[in-house]
């Protein structure tokens, strides 16, 4: 009898620590994939997104396929400035990408990204930031 109940322990204890390790290896990035979204604003502007994440699932690359027009001003882009950013553990993830304008470099945008990769998906924020009025956000959900 003392035998049963030690294996029937032992067998609960093993499909839990199992169902544990699936739940944390979803919870990441897939190593080496790219993550597509398409983020449309209320204005009609639609952004190609794309987040591509390093052979090592450790960091990832951020990209819109346009840049954003500064808000009632239509200057060429100068300058897209990002890097790789790092994804935790748990797959949350944030990056951003600041561009400069040409003829008025004081003119930046930032676009950033913010939420969390599981498996095949990452789901979170995109944000366009002027510092002005012409600040918003949408939600995005993109899929590998």
């Amino acid at each position: 009898m003392n035998v049963r109940r030690f294996s029937a322990h032992v067998f609960a204890l093993t499909t839990a620590l199992v169902c544990l390790l699936a739940a944390v290896a979803v919870a990441s990035a897939l190593k080496g994939a790219s993550y597509k979204a398409k983020v449309t604003h209320s204005g009609g502007w639609n952004y190609a997104v794309t987040l591509r994440v390093a052979s090592t699932g450790k960091v990832a690359s951020f990209s819109v396929q346009k840049p954003p027009i500064p808000c009632g001003v239509g200057v060429p882009l100068k300058a897209q400035v990002t890097k790789p950013a790092p994804i935790s553990s748990s797959g949350a993830y944030k990056n951003s990408i600041v561009y400069k304008y040409d003829p008025q470099p004081s003119i930046a945008i930032k676009v950033s990204i913010v939420g969390k990769f599981s498996g095949h998906t990452f789901k979170g924020t995109f944000k366009n930031e002027t510092g002005g009025e012409c600040d918003w956000s949408m939600p995005i959900s993109a899929r590998s």
